[in-house]
């Protein structure tokens, strides 16, 4: 009895049949999937940064999350920003790219 695992699951649970405890894997509450190092660096920019961009066609600003930025810039140019705004000590940090786009990273 020692080794028993505490689980909670959503649904119910089939005691009746003749295969014994019969529990879908995919209802199983609690199994998360690993996260690779992309994803937690995304998870920490949109929690501490707002990300702002405006055209230089447009007179508005418009918002954009982490995930989505990479389309906006590409997938190089956004980890080297993501890095350099994750080590800055000050609130804002703006870029300007191919003199028609600016980028602006506000610490929330």
């Amino acid at each position: 009895m020692k080794n028993l695992m505490k689980i909670k699951v959503k649904g119910f649970i089939d005691m009746t049949s003749s295969k014994g405890l019969q529990i879908n894997m995919n209802e199983i509450i609690g199994f998360a999937k690993k996260e690779s190092t992309e994803d937690r660096i995304i998870k920490r920019i949109n929690k501490n940064f707002i990300i702002r961009y405006k055209h230089f066609d447009h007179p508005q600003t418009f918002l954009i999350g982490a995930g989505q930025y990479h389309k906006l810039v590409g997938t190089e140019t956004a980890n080297k920003h993501f890095k350099t705004v994750l080590d800055m000590k000050t609130d804002k940090r703006t870029f300007k790219i191919r003199k028609s786009l600016i980028i602006d990273f506000l610490q929330k």
